[in-house]
């Protein structure tokens, strides 16, 4: 079979894919007619993204305190907490809260049964993933605050914001985060990641964030339709995907990090958009935190929260399993290097 796609606009105006499934005709043993045997998806053209212009006419207006700092932009605020360097509130044009905890930086998930490998309580492995993390201080970081740099012009305001993170006294991360908030309410967020080598490689380098908005769907541009992970994506497509929250957690019966999807390049969610700007990022939407996943035994045991929370990764290591419960990801799929980086921006339509 041949298939001509000469008269295809290949201009780089447009992503193009093409998408080939191979499907039963007729019923056949136990396969019901038009049922999909296998499918694959070429990558033909990737749209070549340009920084949007900003323009607009609102005022930016800076406010500063002891404890805060105050960005007043499109008739949104941002809200810095001065101790953490963190967005800690977000007010819209209306003065609703958009934030019901705030931004702050993410290194660990919830254990998956490979993070745990063969451990047991009275016979743990002290080399599972989970068990190195908890040796060396990951799940309880200390956040220092190295240093804050503000500096506003007439079309935005940049916060740089120094941090390390202590694990048992020695730093085990650093970061540089840079917010750029421009005059049309959009906050560009920059992140500078540094790792110290001694220590095992973290899950992942990313953001965590509870929205106060509770939305029915979901729409993202990335792979899909289910969660799929470094390791696990093979059956992914990229495509526009349109989902109920409901669909996008996945119920582990033992509760654990779930449901993320990868190669992201915009997500809109009530009215919060989350663009990619360079490279794709990787997201996971839930009713439940990190920490409560981590705590309970069950899924039945799981308490929906307010809100909900959104987890972005800028990095995430994979999920292993190729022989079974041992901590088995495979080195290409870990987060080896010293130094990473990452961009989102964010914004309310």
């Amino acid at each position: 079979m041949r298939i001509d796609l000469s008269e295809l606009p290949i201009d780089g105006t447009d992503n193009l894919f093409l998408n080939i499934q191979v499907k039963t005709i007729e019923k056949y043993n136990l396969l019901e007619s038009d049922f999909e045997v296998a499918h694959q998806q070429f990558v033909l053209q990737e749209k070549i993204n340009f920084t949007d212009k900003i323009d607009s006419n609102e005022e930016i207006t800076l406010l500063e305190d002891e404890e805060l700092l105050t960005v007043r932009s499109a008739k949104q605020k941002f809200i810095f907490n001065k101790s953490n360097g963190n967005l800690s509130r977000w007010l819209d044009e209306k003065g609703n809260e958009k934030l019901l905890h705030e931004l702050s930086e993410q290194f660990t998930r919830a254990p998956l049964d490979n993070d745990i490998g063969v451990s047991e309580v009275e016979h743990i492995d002290p080399n599972a993933w989970l068990e190195r993390w908890k040796a060396v201080g990951f799940y309880e970081l200390k956040t220092l605050l190295k240093n804050m740099i503000i500096q506003a012009t007439e079309n935005e305001v940049i916060i740089s914001v120094q941090t390390d993170y202590e694990a048992k006294g020695k730093i085990a991360f650093s970061t540089i985060r840079e917010y750029h908030i421009f005059r049309n309410g959009e906050l560009l967020l920059k992140v500078d990641f540094k790792r110290n080598i001694e220590f095992p490689e973290p899950a992942r380098i990313g953001l965590s964030l509870q929205l106060a908005e509770k939305a029915e769907n979901v729409t993202y541009f990335g792979l899909g339709p289910d969660e799929n992970y470094p390791d696990r994506r093979g059956a992914s497509l990229f495509a526009q995907w349109n989902l109920r929250i409901t669909d996008m957690t996945t119920p582990y019966i033992f509760p654990s990090e779930n449901g993320l999807r990868m190669e992201t390049r915009e997500l809109n969610y009530g009215r919060l958009k989350v663009r990619a700007m360079g490279q794709s990022f990787a997201f996971n939407l839930s009713p439940y935190s990190q920490n409560q996943l981590a705590k309970k035994g069950h899924w039945h045991l799981l308490e929906e929260e307010a809100g909900t929370w959104l987890n972005i990764d800028g990095f995430h290591m994979g999920v292993g399993g190729d022989d079974s419960w041992s901590p088995s990801v495979a080195q290409e799929y870990l987060l080896t290097k010293g130094n990473y980086h990452y961009e989102v921006s964010f914004k309310l339509t």
